[in-house]
């Protein structure tokens, strides 16, 4: 018998391993197949039955100097010195500064474009304010429902009657027939000094009370808080502006009521001084506030700006002109009438002289205000 080894070898020696060039199925064949041709069981291909081949190794290949790959020439690797680290983080350090420098004049840029937005809008703003007639007017009467208003109105009132009725009785003091001349003129003196006391005391609580009423109102307040009190040493000093406005806006009409030839002297000078008094006080009052002089009733930079902003000056002379002339129907009045009456009539000329310094008030707060704004857009457009 034979082993299964010589069966295998004798098998290996009878058998021939070929492929299906269709779908590489692997076919053993028998070598007395050789050079013949089979089926493929799989895909019914004909398969040509030939010996393997034996591969020889390929012979080595000599390659030229040329064909092999070069090799680049050796880098010296430079390690970097402090030096030029340092100078390199400078460098970089500048890059940053001048990156961060560019971002915040941008952002420096926008904001003045919105500064001049808003400078613009508020100049807007305050245009539509100066032309409203009713924004003007608006709240002209609250100040009146404060009780120390009221009480300032009926101190100024009772001053103002009681110099009228120390004025008549010094004018009608008439000697009897028992009584000597020299009491007679002494009684009239005395009530002419007490007259002119009560005037100077009318006067100065007047320009005080007036004063108040202008600064608080051209600070937009619907009620006024600096009345002045009974120390007279606390007033505000600055009401020396008010007596010198009114005394140098009434005096021209004045002169020119006492040198024309009217028949009533006084009634002549109390119209003329109360037309220039409604036509010069808010300009001079103005010019002295802006030079801070009470002797410098003329400013050219006030008067010029009159033309460019007609609308508050419009509505200010306006209703000062109506103000000034109820005050005046009203003093003339008093002056006609008794005590009492007198007294009713005061009061209203004292409620038309407050109600006229919270016109110029206004006045002042409404240019005040338009500057400001004119003032904030003309610095947008020179930051820009």
């Amino acid at each position: 018998m034979h082993s299964q080894s010589d069966d295998r070898a004798a098998r290996d020696d009878d058998e021939l391993g070929v492929d299906c060039a269709v779908c590489g199925t692997r076919l053993h064949v028998s070598r007395r197949l050789l050079g013949e041709s089979v089926l493929c069981p799989d895909c019914d291909s004909p398969v040509l039955v030939k010996p393997r081949s034996k591969l020889k190794p390929p012979a080595p290949r000599e390659y030229d100097d040329a064909e092999l790959p070069q090799l680049s020439p050796p880098v010296d690797v430079l390690v970097p010195s402090v030096e030029s680290l340092s100078s390199q983080l400078a460098s970089e350090t500048a890059s940053d500064a001048a990156r961060d420098s560019r971002s915040a004049g941008k952002q420096g840029f926008v904001e003045d474009l919105l500064k001049k937005a808003k400078a613009e809008l508020a100049e807007e703003a305050a245009e539509e304010r100066e032309a409203s007639a009713e924004r003007f007017t608006r709240g002209l009467f609250a100040f009146f429902a404060d009780r120390r208003a009221i009480g300032r109105l009926v101190a100024l009132a009772a001053s103002f009657e009681l110099m009228i009725v120390l004025a008549h009785w010094a004018d009608g003091v008439t000697l009897s027939g028992d009584a000597s001349a020299i009491f007679g003129m002494a009684t009239s003196l005395v009530a002419a000094v007490l007259a002119g006391l009560a005037g100077l005391a009318f006067l100065a609580a007047s320009a005080a009370c007036g004063w108040a009423v202008t600064r608080d109102s051209s600070g937009t307040l619907a009620k006024i808080e600096a009345w002045p009190g009974i120390d007279v040493r606390a007033w505000d000093p600055d009401a020396r502006y008010v007596v010198s406005a009114t005394l140098l806006a009434a005096l021209p009409g004045i002169l020119v009521g006492i040198i024309l030839p009217f028949v009533d002297t006084f009634r002549a000078a109390a119209f003329t001084g109360s037309l220039s008094f409604v036509a010069l006080f808010p300009l001079f009052l103005l010019s002295m506030l802006e030079t801070e002089s009470a002797l410098s009733p003329v400013c050219n930079e006030v008067w010029s700006k009159v033309p460019e902003r007609p609308s508050p000056w419009s509505l200010t002379y306006l209703m000062t002109g109506f103000l000034t002339m109820i005050g005046l129907v009203a003093t003339l009045c008093a002056l006609a009438q008794g005590f009492f009456a007198g007294l009713v009539w005061s009061l209203v000329m004292v409620a038309c002289m407050m109600l006229y310094f919270r016109t110029v008030g206004r006045l002042i707060g409404f240019l005040a205000d338009r500057d400001q704004a004119s003032d904030a857009a003309s610095g947008g457009n020179q930051t820009r």
